[in-house]
This record gives C-alpha cells, sequence and structure tokens, in this order.
C-alpha cells in the first residue's frame, strides 16, 4: 500500500506595497487664532491614483474618510507654531475600491506652516502589517492667515505609502 501525502506548495509572503496620492479637506473650530481655545479639527480625505500595489486592482480609496479629534488643551497662533501637536488614532479603516479594507492606527504630528507626518500600521485586512508613512500640505483657505483672519479650514495634498 502506497501511502497517500499532501504535498503543500510553500507561498512566499508579499511584502505590502503601495503608493497614494492623498487629497481632502480640514476643519477648524472655532479655529486658530491669537485668542487661545480648545480646538476640534475634523479631516476627510480620499486615496487615489495608488501604483505600485502589491495587490491586484487598488487604485484607491472607495470613498472618503473623516477623523475628528478635540484638542485637550487650548491653542492659538502662537502656540500652534511652536510645538507639533500629536495626535492618535487607535483604529480606523481604509475601505479600499476591490471591495477589502484595511483596519490601521496612526498618529499625525502637526505644527502650522509646515507639512504634517502621519505614521501608522495596518492592523488587519489588506496589507496587514504593513508600515504607513505620509506627508500632508495644508493650504488655508483664502484670506485665513491666523492673525487678522482666523484658520478654519483647510484643502489637503500629500502622499500616501504602505511598506
Amino acid at each position: 500500500m502506497v501511502g497517500a501525502g499532501s504535498a503543500q506548495a510553500k507561498t512566499k509572503k508579499v511584502k505590502p506595497n503601495i503608493s497614494c496620492a492623498l487629497s481632502g479637506v480640514a476643519t477648524v473650530s472655532p479655529g486658530l487664532s491669537p485668542t487661545l481655545a480648545i480646538q476640534t479639527l475634523s479631516v476627510t480625505t480620499s486615496l487615489a491614483s495608488c501604483t505600485n500595489s502589491t495587490v491586484q486592482g487598488i487604485t484607491g480609496s472607495s470613498g472618503s474618510a473623516t477623523t475628528r479629534s478635540t484638542g485637550k488643551k487650548p491653542s492659538n497662533c502662537l502656540s500652534a507654531a511652536g510645538k507639533p501637536t500629536v495626535s492618535k488614532v487607535p483604529s480606523a479603516v481604509i475601505h479600499w475600491n476591490n471591495s477589502t479594507s484595511s483596519t490601521w492606527k496612526y498618529k499625525t504630528t502637526l505644527r502650522l506652516g509646515q507639512p504634517a507626518t502621519l505614521k501608522g500600521k495596518i492592523l488587519s485586512g489588506t496589507f496587514a502589517k504593513g508600515k504607513v508613512t505620509a506627508t500632508l500640505h495644508y493650504t488655508y483657505g483664502p484670506g485665513q492667515n491666523c492673525l487678522t483672519t482666523p484658520i478654519t479650514s483647510a484643502v489637503i495634498t500629500g502622499t500616501f505609502n504602505i511598506t
């Protein structure tokens, strides 16, 4: 009698990789001005024009995502331009255009007048265990300068990478 064995093909684990253009809008309430106030930041973003994906068929997110955070300390023009503000999001979901998703956590580092940075990790789903990095550029709404007109809105552009 010949034993029937099963041959298992070894699959090479593919390292997560994708690079996307990020775009969106941010609102700040009540708005950065010379007066100290607790600020609430709401950011809505989407991903598009994705390249170099290790997952076939992904070209962007299937829609936009919104995050909202409220500061713990009052801030104004001077404090926002000083020490960077770090915000942490313990869990969020990216819905990809191919009907898959990625659950991730991240932190952003913001400083008025400079690009923001985002660093995180994919916890599960598509691109699991991938490292997330992004650089975000903010263009304030017309006439907004913090000193004479509060900063209450901005257009966001940047690059979003998972490796």
